[in-house]
């Protein structure tokens, strides 16, 4: 099959189009997963910190809370 110049550089230009949005959204993406990452560190040293304001919890090592596995 050959194709003119102008479906040539159509066809290029719409590969070069689907790469850009690809790459965009994959920017987003990352953008997105750090944002995530960053609330949920956040909220955990927020939980922490609460957890360290109660007296009977206030002496427990925060990793050992993090590590402690919740009993049903």
């Amino acid at each position: 099959m050959v194709l003119t110049y102008d479906a040539y550089n159509e066809t290029l230009e719409n590969q070069q189009e689907r790469e850009s949005e690809i790459r965009r959204l994959q920017e987003k993406y990352e953008q997105d997963i750090k944002t995530i990452r960053e609330e949920t560190n956040q909220q955990f040293k927020q939980i922490m910190s609460m957890l360290q304001q109660n007296p009977l919890l206030a002496h427990v090592k925060p990793e050992r809370l993090a590590h402690k596995r919740l009993e049903g």
